[in-house]
């Protein structure tokens, strides 16, 4: 789904600085983790970075969920979401600096299910999740 905690739709930076953002009580149906609501949902062509922060994304289906938009994460650490620590669905990532842990279906999930991939240039990662990239 297309749903997030924070919903983005316009240009913007989010500088965590070093800050970590948890979220509780994501969906009253917890027994569904497809209708679950990620806990960054970035899209309409946002161009968009996210800086030097922690999402513990327990409870969450993704920590960042990207859909026909362009991000960048630099210096992001994600873990503990029920889904990926991010999708990038038809949409540009660039990432300098991710570190993703304890996420249940894996690290980077690159989809194009809105269309044509992109691109999703990687330096500096740390994936720990078997199901990744």
């Amino acid at each position: 789904n297309n749903e997030g905690v924070i919903l983005i739709t316009k240009d913007i930076i989010i500088d965590g600085d070093g800050n970590t953002l948890s979220v509780e009580n994501v969906t009253p149906d917890e027994s569904d983790n497809a209708k679950r609501a990620s806990v960054i949902n970035i899209q309409n062509n946002a161009k968009v970075t996210v800086q030097d922060l922690v999402i513990n994304a327990a409870g969450a289906k993704h920590g960042i969920n990207i859909n026909s938009a362009a991000v960048k994460v630099e210096d992001v650490t994600i873990s503990n979401g029920i889904g990926y620590g991010i999708v990038c669905n038809s949409s540009t990532l660039t990432v300098d600096g991710l570190e993703t842990s304890n996420n249940g279906w894996g690290g980077i999930n690159v989809d194009t299910n809105a269309g044509p991939a992109r691109s999703v240039p990687i330096a500096n990662a740390t994936v720990n999740e078997s199901n990744s990239v």
